[in-house]
């Protein structure tokens, strides 16, 4: 109780025009809205009917929810009557916050267990159903520009498997985490804000080329040298990789490049659709030593993390953590340089979790909640992760940038500083004042945050030199 209140005192000050609906559940679900107004109370006969769930959730009119600025008080009252009543009634509070938040675009739920789904719809009981239902939730979500994110009680089980599918359709984070970080992983989630929904790619090769199997229940079509995927929501941190060869029974080409389309079908956060089309044409290498020299260790690092991580998620073990050595040695071959070499031993330290589980996993041990979060946060694992030296300087200051945007986009219409104080915005973040100046340059540009951000990156740069 005292983190989520935390976390209302935090967005207050960061996000207050935002505006937050309570939804409880034990035995029963309630929906307490913005704590304003009466409590609606689910009845019992209704925890089984999906329909009457989601209708109920649209009962909720969002235009007559106020600002956490001014609920806040409400909010965290109600937050600490609140008590323990032992029965889960997950599923069914899942179905009416969808029903709520399909009434507006780029909505967030994000949903605190210490404990597996055991009542109404979507209970753990009946593992079938459930699987079927929580992906209907993943996939419904995603179709209204909605994320899910789950954050489970370390050394509880909260049926992890079953929920990370809806978190995952919908591109929302899964963790379990020490009720004592429960306040920032919050925080993560609120901080990326969705830019773009309904997004849908589509890659196009040469016929002699072939994409390689699909690894994500995500892909939607692979026509040899055409792969179709449904992505869903973005947020500015999306990575996505991709791997293609030459088809069975073709060894080289005699062209020196390869011609790749991507065509990114989208909607903007305005509601308005929008389609972009990239091309590139990919050079081809004379032999393998050509190839090592240029390769980007970085990206074939993040290609192999996800796609062992999204076998692994798909219990195809033995699979996983044969990708995910063969990715090793590639890279162990080919880093050379040292950028490359700092780039492989990023790929080595990320994929420690993942091969304690996937061995653990080959030698008999049961399927934990702790095994689903690595699966699906390494699933979703981004480039930055993986980058170092001056590579990683640009991209920290690029990231921070974007995260100041996403925040400031969301407060109500943002005032520009008076004249006399614009010369005085930090040049990266443009929200703080200017307070650093790098020795030896002179140069005075940025705030104390963004200094710091850049003199922890391994190859400190002012940004002006």
């Amino acid at each position: 109780k005292a983190a989520v209140s935390m976390q209302i005192e935090e967005m207050v000050k960061s996000h207050p025009q935002q505006r937050v609906v309570l939804i409880t559940f034990s035995r029963n679900v309630i929906i307490h809205g913005d704590c304003t107004t009466k409590m609606i109370e689910i009845t019992k006969s209704e925890m089984n009917d999906f329909d009457k769930l989601f209708e109920n959730g649209k009962t909720i009119d969002p235009n007559t929810i106020i600002p956490i600025r001014s609920s806040k008080d409400e909010l965290e009252k109600r937050l600490f009557e609140l008590e323990n009543e032992g029965a889960t009634a997950l599923g069914p509070a899942l179905a009416v916050a969808i029903g709520c938040a399909s009434q507006r675009e780029r909505a967030e739920i994000i949903i605190c267990s210490d404990g597996a789904p055991n009542l109404g719809v979507g209970s753990s009981d009946k593992e079938d159903s459930a699987a079927a239902f929580y992906s209907k939730m993943g996939n419904l979500a995603r179709d209204n520009g909605t994320t899910i994110s789950i954050i489970g009680i370390e050394g509880e089980k909260c049926g992890m498997s079953l929920l990370g599918v809806c978190a995952e359709l919908s591109n929302g984070t899964v963790n379990m985490v020490n009720p004592l970080e429960l306040q920032r992983q919050m925080r993560q989630i609120i901080d990326k804000p969705i830019i773009a929904t309904n997004v849908k790619l589509e890659l196009r090769l040469p016929m002699q080329f072939e994409w390689k199997a699909p690894t994500n229940t995500d892909e939607i079509g692979n026509k040899g040298a055409t792969l179709s995927r449904n992505v869903g929501n973005v947020t500015a941190d999306t990575d996505l990789t991709f791997a293609f060869g030459l088809k069975p029974g073709l060894k080289t080409i005699s062209s020196k490049t390869v011609p790749l389309q991507i065509s990114i079908h989208f909607r903007k956060t305005d509601g308005t659709q929008g389609i972009r089309v990239l091309s590139q044409a990919l050079k081809v290498a004379a032999n393998r030593d050509e190839a090592q020299k240029d390769c980007n260790v970085s990206v074939i690092g993040l290609y192999g993390v996800q796609t062992s991580a999204a076998m692994a998620h798909a219990s195809q073990y033995g699979p996983a953590r044969q990708q995910l050595l063969s990715i090793q040695r590639l890279l162990q071959n080919a880093a050379k340089s040292d950028l490359q070499q700092e780039e492989y031993m990023a790929y080595v330290s990320e994929c420690e979790d993942l091969d304690t589980c996937l061995q653990n996993l080959l030698k008999g041990a049961a399927r934990m909640d702790q095994h689903e979060k690595t699966f699906i946060k390494l699933k979703n694992i981004t480039l930055d992760r993986f980058l170092a030296g001056s590579k990683k300087n640009v991209a920290s200051r690029k990231n921070h940038t974007k995260a100041t945007e996403a925040a400031t986009k969301t407060q109500n219409q943002p005032t520009e500083p008076p004249k006399e104080n614009r010369d005085n915005i930090c040049k990266i973040c443009f929200v703080g004042e200017i307070d650093t100046v790098f020795i030896e340059c002179a140069h005075r540009v940025v705030c104390r945050d963004c200094s710091n951000n850049l003199m922890a990156a391994p190859d400190p740069t002012c940004p002006i030199c």
